[in-house]
């Protein structure tokens, strides 16, 4: 019996184990590869006591009110258009992830009907450093082909990063 509980634990380790090297991997070549987009950003509050100075995000183009969140499905897509300097503008929110037009940005959202998730919702900065990131107007992602967002920074209004 303690034979099999010994290859039960190696094989969950194992298991484990790929998992996580095939998501570090994954978001490695997202953020080699991945399409740059900036997303202007609304003001939040930057101040949590349990977690320290850290900056609550909110985009402006998942910023709707109740009544347009009420009509969109629980889960969907952003079809975000890029203007010539990556900006991401919000072009439609559809059901299904096709159809799009080549040059479209396509990232999943989760509605629970309170507000709109398009990704990362926080960026936590060293304590004290508060004032740097009031700054910020918009947020840095990397987008990979399948819509996986990652948050690589904060930039100012002439998207210098902060």
């Amino acid at each position: 019996m303690l034979k099999g509980n010994r290859w039960l634990i190696i094989l969950n380790l194992a298991l484990f184990a790929g998992g996580l090297g095939y998501s570090v991997g994954r978001n490695e070549k997202i953020l080699i590869q991945g399409r740059l987009v900036y997303l202007e950003l609304t003001p939040k509050d930057p101040r949590s006591i349990m977690q320290g100075d850290y900056m609550r995000l909110s985009y402006k183009i998942a910023d709707l009110s109740h009544d347009q969140l009420a009509k969109l499905p629980a889960t969907g897509y952003c079809v975000l258009t890029l203007d010539n300097q990556n900006i991401g503008r919000l072009k439609r929110f559809q059901q299904h992830r096709t159809p799009v037009d080549a040059n479209d940005i396509v990232i999943p959202f989760h509605n629970n009907r309170r507000y709109l998730s398009i990704g990362a919702e926080s960026y936590f900065f060293e304590e004290g450093k508060a004032a740097v990131y009031d700054r910020a107007r918009f947020g840095r992602l990397r987008v990979g082909n399948d819509g996986t967002t990652l948050l690589t920074g904060l930039s100012d209004e002439h998207l210098n990063p902060l």
